[in-house]
C-alpha cells in the first residue's frame, strides 16, 4: 500500500504557522527514507551503486516539493557531466517525447539508477493490500477479479506516467500537490492535503485493525478488539520517535508481506486435502458475488493495492535516467499485478468463499492444521507492520494538523535546535545560577522550570528538523572534512509559549491515535477499511485526479496539439473518468452500509 512525503522549498521564504511540515512534504520525507533502505536492499541484491545523500526535508520555504536537495537543504546540481560521445552510434536519432521532456528540466540531479527506481516502485505497490486480495477474488470472481487486476495495473501505470511527464515538462512542478495547484489553482493544494490526511487516517485505522487481528490469531486468549485497545499503548510511542528510527523496520515489514506470500504457497502445497489446499481446491466462482453488491467491494479491495501515486513524483524526480521511466513503470506495475493475481488466486483456491478478509487469519486457523512454527513466524512478521508503519504514516497527518492549529514549533526554534544538533550553533544560553541576589531555592526552581520548558518544546520537533543525513560530509583535497555552509543561527531560549505548543502537540497526537483506535474497534473489519481506501482514496489519487491534471495541463505544459489522435485519447480519458467516478461513489457507499461484505464473519 501506500504509504504514504515535509518539505520546504525556495530558499529565503518564511513558512506560515509550521507549514514547513506540510502533509505532502512529510509523506515525501517518509517515502524517501523508505527509498533509501529499499536501495540498500537493492544494493545487496546486486543493483548498481546508490548515491542518495540527500533530501528528506527541503528548506526555507513553504510549498511542497519533491525536488532533490542536500541534507542541509541546498538543491543539488547534477553530478553527471555531458554524455560521452559514442563514435560508433548512429549520427541521427529521432528524439522521443520523453527525451524532449527530460531535456527541459534538470532532472539529472536524481540519484536512483534504473534498478533502484524499479525496486522503489515495486516496493511502493506491494503492501498490506495483498492480504485482502483473496477476498477480492471471492467478491469479483475469477473473470472479474483478473480483469480488474489487469485493468487497474494498466490504468494506474498510465496515470503514473502522466504525472511523471508533467513533472519532467515543467521545472516548477515538484510534487503531486504542485501539479494539482497548477491545474486547478491554489485551493486544489489544500483539497489534496485534506485528501491525503483522510487517506492517512484511514490507513492508520487499517493498521490498527491489522494489529488486533494478527495478535488475536497468534494469541487468541484476548479478542481482536482487546488487542486493538492494547495496541494503542504500543503504537503511541512511535508517533513521537524520529523517523529515522522507524525506517529500517518499516522496510522489513514490507519484506514480511512478501515472505507471507511464500508461506501461503508453502501451506497450500503442504496440505493435501481441502480446505486450505492447492492440491484439492475449494469450490469457486467465475462470476461476481451479486449478494449485497459485494462485487463493488472487490473493486475497492483490488485498487487499494495500487494506492502509491502520492509517492510517484518522488520516485520520478529521483530517477537518474528520466527517459527510462515509462519502461520502469511498465515493469513495476506488471510485477505488482502479477503478485496480486498470484496471491488472490492462491488464497481463493485454498479457501474458496470462506476466505477471511485477511488471508493471514486463515493461516492460523486450527482447522487448517498448517505447520504452526512457520506460520507463527509469518504472523509475527505481519504484527511488525503496524508497529512500524503507524508511526511513519501518521506523521504527515500530525504535522498538517499542527500547522492548521498553529501549534507547530516556531521557525526560529526549529532553526536554532537544528543548528545545535549538527554542531553549527552554540547551545541555548543557560540560566545564570550564580546570581548573587537570588536564593538557592530560586536557582533550583528556575533550573527545573527551564529544563521542563526545554523538554516540552522539543515534543514532536524532530518532524521539523532534518538531522537524518548529517553524515554527508565530503573530504577535500587535504583529507579534511567540511560541511555545507549555512547561515549562522542564534541560539534560542525555550519559552513558555513554545513549551505550551509542545504540550498541545503531545495532546493532539494522543487524541488522533485514540480516534484511530476507536474507529478500528467500531468498524466491522479490515475489508471495510481497505475497501474505503480503494474505492475512495485510490480512485481519486491514482486515477481521477491524475487524468484531470493531465487533461487540464497537457495543452500548455506538454504542448499537446489538437489532432484525431489526441481527441481519441481525450475521449478515452473522459470515459475512464466517468466510469471511475461512478465506481468510486458506489464503492464508498458500500463500505459504509451495514451488512455488506463477509470477510469479517
Amino acid at each position: 500500500m501506500s504509504s504514504p512525503e515535509s518539505d520546504i522549498h525556495q530558499a529565503g521564504r518564511e513558512y506560515p504557522r509550521g507549514a514547513r511540515g506540510s502533509v505532502v512534504g512529510l509523506v515525501k520525507r517518509y517515502a524517501k527514507m523508505e527509498e533509501r533502505y529499499h536501495h540498500d536492499l537493492a544494493l545487496s541484491s546486486g543493483f548498481s551503486e546508490y548515491h542518495m545523500g540527500d533530501d528528506d526535508v527541503e528548506r526555507d520555504g513553504a510549498g511542497p516539493s519533491y525536488g532533490t536537495t542536500t541534507a542541509h537543504g541546498h538543491r543539488r546540481r547534477s553530478d553527471v557531466g555531458p554524455r560521452d560521445v559514442d563514435e560508433n552510434a548512429p549520427l541521427l536519432r529521432k528524439p522521443s517525447r520523453v527525451d524532449n521532456m527530460a531535456a527541459n528540466i534538470n532532472v539529472h540531479g536524481g540519484s536512483s539508477t534504473d534498478g533502484q527506481t524499479l525496486f522503489n516502485s515495486i516496493g511502493v505497490l506491494i503492501g498490506i493490500g495483498l492480504l485482502s486480495m483473496p477476498l477480492a477474488y471471492s467478491y469479483a470472481g475469477w473473470i472479474g477479479g483478473t480483469i480488474l487486476v489487469v485493468a487497474f495495473s494498466a490504468i494506474t501505470c498510465h496515470t503514473g506516467k502522466l504525472l511523471a511527464r508533467l513533472l519532467y515538462a515543467d521545472v516548477s512542478l515538484g510534487s503531486y500537490t504542485d501539479i494539482g495547484m497548477a491545474a486547478f489553482g491554489p485551493r486544489a493544494g489544500g483539497a489534496i492535503q485534506v485528501l491525503f490526511c483522510t487517506e492517512l487516517f484511514a490507513f492508520g485505522v487499517a493498521l490498527t485493525v491489522l494489529f488486533g487481528d494478527s495478535m488475536n490469531a497468534v494469541v487468541p486468549y484476548y479478542s481482536a478488539e482487546t488487542w486493538m485497545a492494547l495496541g494503542f499503548f504500543v503504537v503511541l510511542p512511535t508517533t513521537f520517535m524520529p523517523l529515522r528510527w522507524l525506517a529500517v523496520p518499516s522496510v522489513l515489514s514490507t519484506a514480511a508481506v512478501v515472505v507471507l506470500i511464500g508461506i501461503i504457497a508453502f501451506d497450500g502445497l503442504w496440505k493435501k486435502h481441502a480446505p486450505g489446499s492447492l492440491h484439492e481446491p475449494m469450490e469457486t466462482r467465475f462470476g461476481p458475488d451479486l449478494k449485497m453488491m459485494n462485487w463493488v467491494g472487490g473493486v475497492g479491495l483490488i485498487l487499494a493495492g495500487y494506492g502509491g501515486h502520492a509517492v510517484i513524483p518522488a520516485i520520478a524526480k529521483d530517477a537518474r535516467n528520466p527517459a527510462a521511466i515509462d519502461r520502469l513503470f511498465n515493469i513495476s506495475f506488471t510485477v505488482a499485478g502479477a503478485v496480486a493475481v498470484i496471491t488472490g488466486a492462491m488464497g481463493y483456491l485454498m479457501m474458496g468463499d470462506d476466505v477471511s478478509d485477511e488471508i493471514s487469519k486463515d493461516m492460523m486457523n486450527p482447522k487448517m492444521k498448517y505447520p504452526k512454527a512457520i506460520n507463527n513466524v509469518a504472523l509475527w512478521m505481519i504484527v511488525l507492520v503496524p508497529l512500524t508503519k503507524y508511526g511513519l504514516t501518521s506523521r504527515p497527518l500530525h504535522v498538517a494538523c499542527e500547522g492548521f492549529l498553529g501549534i507547530a514549533p516556531s521557525a526560529a526554534q526549529v532553526a536554532a535546535d537544528e543548528a545545535e544538533i549538527v554542531g553549527e550553533a552554540p547551545a541555548p544560553p543557560r540560566i545564570n545560577v550564580e546570581a548573587p541576589d537570588a536564593s538557592a531555592s530560586g536557582h533550583r526552581l528556575r533550573r527545573v522550570s527551564f529544563a521542563v520548558t526545554s523538554a516540552l518544546t522539543r515534543i514532536g520537533e524532530s518532524d521539523y528538523i532534518n538531522n537524518d543525513d548529517e553524515e554527508c560530509e565530503q573530504p577535500d583535497d587535504h583529507h579534511h572534512h567540511h560541511h555545507h555552509h549555512r547561515k549562522s543561527v542564534a541560539p534560542a531560549t525555550p519559552t513558555s509559549a513554545e513549551g505550551g505548543k509542545g504540550v498541545a502537540r503531545a495532546i493532539m497526537r494522543i487524541v488522533i491515535t485514540i480516534a484511530a483506535t476507536v474507529v478500528a474497534i467500531v468498524l466491522p473489519g479490515f475489508e471495510k477499511v481497505m475497501a474505503f481506501l480503494g474505492n475512495f482514496s485510490a480512485f481519486l489519487i491514482c486515477i481521477i485526479l491524475p487524468i484531470g491534471f493531465y487533461l487540464r495541463l497537457a495543452p500548455t505544459v506538454l504542448g499537446v496539439k489538437d489532432s484525431p489522435a489526441t481527441r481519441w485519447q481525450r475521449t478515452l480519458h473522459l470515459v475512464i473518468l466517468v466510469i471511475s467516478t461512478v465506481l468510486m461513489i458506489m464503492g464508498t457507499i458500500w463500505a459504509f452500509i451495514p451488512g455488506t461484505g463477509r470477510g469479517g464473519d
